[in-house]
């Protein structure tokens, strides 16, 4: 998968170097579609949270405990903002980073996710890495 993600990758950098001072085909910059998206990072976290009850090593109803927020709460947060490419997102206690993930891809802004606690910081940083290779919004 990741060689065929990657192959995909250098095949659009390539038509996108055709269209080089011309205008590009539409579509070419589009940002994901909602289904794909959600299977971009699906995917990711599948692949990255290899220990995921080590996400759940916090003391119950202390201040490190607050709820996720969901795909499609985050969607339609990106629809009522109106956020553009010339935003900057930052995400306070930012887990594994799917919102931020997701924001880079739909939004295509700068985008910053802060996390305190040591084991979804790790994992973060491996859904970054291992995404980073399939696709360009990272």
């Amino acid at each position: 998968m990741k060689q065929l993600c990657e192959r995909y990758s250098r095949a659009v950098a390539n038509i996108k170097k055709l269209w080089s001072g011309r205008q590009p085909p539409p579509g070419i910059d589009a940002p994901p579609s909602i289904p794909l998206l959600r299977h971009i990072i699906n995917q990711a976290y599948s692949r990255a949270i290899t220990s995921p009850e080590d996400l759940n090593s916090y003391e119950p109803f202390s201040p490190e405990v607050y709820g996720e927020t969901s795909f499609e709460l985050v969607c339609e947060v990106i629809k009522l903002t109106k956020m553009t490419e010339n935003d900057v997102f930052l995400d306070l206690g930012s887990g594994v980073g799917q919102i931020v993930l997701q924001v880079a891809a739909k939004v295509g802004c700068k985008c910053y996710g802060l996390e305190k606690a040591d084991i979804p910081a790790k994992f973060a940083r491996v859904i970054k890495f291992s995404t980073s290779h399939s696709v360009s919004f990272v």
